[in-house]
């Protein structure tokens, strides 16, 4: 006969993993939509403008950085700290329910958040710090 709190265990474990599985489906699930979203308005755009747009877009350094914008996104570096500080805070989150909820997974998960947060948050500083220094020259 296994011990009850061998099973409770395990009730709490599976709970855990289905927890956090779930989350991050829900997490892909939404990222997809916007990516896909983001996908098809650029695709509209482009098919709105003519073969001549193009070209006279193409030839202007603004028409240039506005192609690169729309195809590629915009690289702005408030935007790159506001989804730092969105996983950081979504890390906080999961270790505030961790303490709450008494599961060490989801505190684990809440600090490999905020470790991956503010490594991106580190490096959107680096990399800004980087770009002026290179356009200063």
């Amino acid at each position: 006969m296994i011990p009850d709190y061998r099973i409770d265990n395990l009730i709490a474990v599976a709970t855990s993993i289905l927890f956090l599985v779930l989350t991050g489906g829900g997490l892909l699930f939404v990222i997809r939509r916007r990516m896909k979203e983001q996908h098809e308005l650029r695709r509209a755009l482009i098919e709105k403008l003519s073969a001549e747009e193009l070209i006279r877009l193409a030839e202007s350094e603004g028409g240039r950085g506005w192609l690169r914008d729309v195809l590629v996104g915009v690289r702005d570096r408030h935007a790159a700290v506001e989804r730092a500080l969105q996983v950081i805070f979504a890390g906080v989150a999961c270790g505030i329910a961790s303490g709450y909820l008494h599961q060490k997974p989801l505190g684990a998960a809440g600090m490999i958040l905020v470790a991956a947060g503010l490594g991106q948050l580190v490096a959107t500083l680096i990399f800004n710090r980087r770009d002026k220094a290179s356009d200063e020259k």
